[in-house]
């Protein structure tokens, strides 16, 4: 499969991205490709805002996912999910990032929100919504943000203010 891109309106709920993943599955299945009226569909009309989820292949996906954090404020506030039909993945989008690693500079910011989208997906509202907004608190009153986000407070701190928030 070489499609370029998939892009789907699914209506937010994981059950809807599920029920369209098997309704692509299916016509994958059945026609050998991806069919064309998924592909295109975000053109000179700009309508991204419309779609709640992009299928990309693993290169696309990585760069429209580094191009989608720098829209909101770059790569330590971006939280990622891989959501396939039987199982699903959630990580910080910026990976790894070993020029930072162990030196309390990374913004923890993706890795919290990742693990508050899989706590919504294994519906565990309540929590995923506690998360929020703690990280929302912690955001709004400046005091303990990253160097990304204008501040001085480094990885432990902002963590801790953030499960101080939960407390």
């Amino acid at each position: 499969m070489n499609a370029p891109c998939i892009v789907l309106g699914v209506g937010g709920s994981i059950a809807a991205y599920k029920a369209a993943l098997r309704n692509l599955e299916e016509e994958v299945r059945t026609f050998g490709a991806f069919p064309s009226h998924f592909l295109g569909l975000v053109g000179a009309d700009g309508s991204w805002e419309t779609y709640d989820g992009l299928l990309l292949q693993n290169l696309y996906g990585d760069i429209v996912s580094d191009l989608g954090a720098g829209l909101v404020g770059g790569l330590g506030v971006a939280p990622g999910a891989n959501i396939g039909l039987e199982c699903a993945m959630f990580e910080a989008v910026h990976g790894s990032a070993p020029d930072i690693a162990g030196k309390n500079l990374a913004n923890p910011m993706a890795m919290i929100l990742s693990a508050m989208m899989l706590l919504r997906y294994i519906e565990e509202t309540a929590a995923a919504t506690r998360i929020e907004r703690a990280v929302e608190t912690v955001l709004r009153e400046k005091k303990y943000v990253t160097r990304d986000l204008g501040g001085n407070a480094g990885t432990r701190e902002m963590t801790k203010a953030i499960v101080d928030k939960l407390k």
